[in-house]
């Protein structure tokens, strides 16, 4: 017998012996909610059009590692009437998704599929990436909006998975107070991406997340800039103290180069009652940026702190003859805030 058939044959007897095994299991799951005759891990399938990146699933989501899957569509009108009517009954599949586990043999079928003959391949079911089923599972509880699966997901942020635990956080839209104990679980995530998710639902909470206090106070020292500066605002909306908050954001501002980022931790600075010397210092030096919008901001700024920022000016005045009409708009309106004689001569 030619080797070449040989090997043919085995792969056959190989995926028939998979695909028997992927039926008994299949046949011992719990039975799934359906829609026009299909189930939901058939409809889950059809949202399923991934292609490798390592940016980001949608744009209103947190990113995911590289090797998660993008979507460059809308979900087909037909799965989101699906997953409306299923609703939660559709929900242990979507968490089966998302946690996205695959044992030996189902992970052996699946590399094994592409290499079996056209023939046999029509007979067996066809297997799908669990990453791209993690990310179709996303698609579909965004493009809904009525299946909330996160208290079910939450206990598994003790799993140190960074793909698993970015897309648990993706999922958490309204965190309560109970939820504390699960997001601490993953506080200490080597990914500083993860981190910062979660100081972003303990800042939503505030003073509800009051027993992670602790937790986000050693997040402060975090050896992560951007982290550390995510701590600082979340510290302070948690517990409403200032002393650590403000030290840790105005150090940040020295040291972070990135003018986005400088402006939001000036923001925070302003809402937490900043209005030190400092502060109106970063802000006046903003006001010679190369980037337009950056001197506009800072002009922003600057009129939200009032009379304290009187040394700015001088700087807000030469700002009065930008090139760009928005930046002088705002030096105007700023000026007539801190500027008492501006108010008087140059009433906006």
């Amino acid at each position: 017998m030619p080797r070449r058939r040989s090997i043919k044959i085995g792969l056959v007897i190989v995926a028939v012996l998979v695909c028997c095994v992927l039926t008994f299991v299949v046949s011992r799951r719990t039975p799934e909610a359906s829609f026009q005759g299909h189930s939901s891990s058939y409809w889950l399938r059809q949202t399923v059009r991934p292609r490798p990146v390592g940016a980001v699933i949608f744009s209103s989501q947190i990113p995911l590692p590289p090797g998660s899957y993008s979507y460059g569509g809308l979900i087909p009108p037909q799965a989101r009437e699906a997953f409306n009517k299923m609703g939660t009954n559709a929900e242990p599949v979507l968490v089966e998704a998302i946690l996205a586990r695959e044992n030996t043999v189902t992970k052996s079928f699946r590399r094994l599929y592409p290499r079996l003959p056209g023939s046999i391949r029509k007979l067996l079911p066809e297997p799908f990436d669990p990453l791209a089923l993690r990310s179709a599972a996303l698609f579909v509880l965004q493009s809904t909006g009525s299946i909330d699966i996160a208290p079910k997901l939450l206990p598994w942020l003790k799993e140190p998975d960074l793909g698993l635990r970015l897309a648990i956080l993706s999922v958490v839209a309204q965190p309560d107070a109970s939820q504390v104990p699960f997001l601490l679980l993953a506080s200490d995530d080597p990914s500083a991406r993860v981190r910062s998710e979660v100081l972003r639902h303990l800042s939503q909470l505030g003073t509800s997340a009051a027993s992670a206090a602790p937790a986000v106070l050693k997040l402060c020292a975090d050896s992560d800039i951007n982290v550390r500066q995510d701590a600082a605002w979340a510290l302070w909306k948690i517990t409403g103290q200032t002393n650590t908050a403000v030290s840790v954001l105005e150090s940040t501002l020295t040291q972070n180069q990135d003018e986005t980022s400088r402006d939001r931790v000036a923001y925070h600075l302003l809402l937490m009652g900043d209005s030190s010397p400092f502060l109106v210092n970063i802000l006046i030096s903003s006001l010679t940026n190369s980037e337009a919008g950056v001197r506009a901001n800072a002009c922003s700024l600057l009129r939200d702190i009032g009379p304290p920022a009187a040394a700015a000016i001088p700087a807000l005045r030469e700002a009065l003859q930008d090139s760009v009409p928005e930046v002088r708009r705002r030096a105007e309106v700023a000026l007539s805030r801190i500027d008492p004689e501006h108010v008087v001569t140059n009433s906006p």
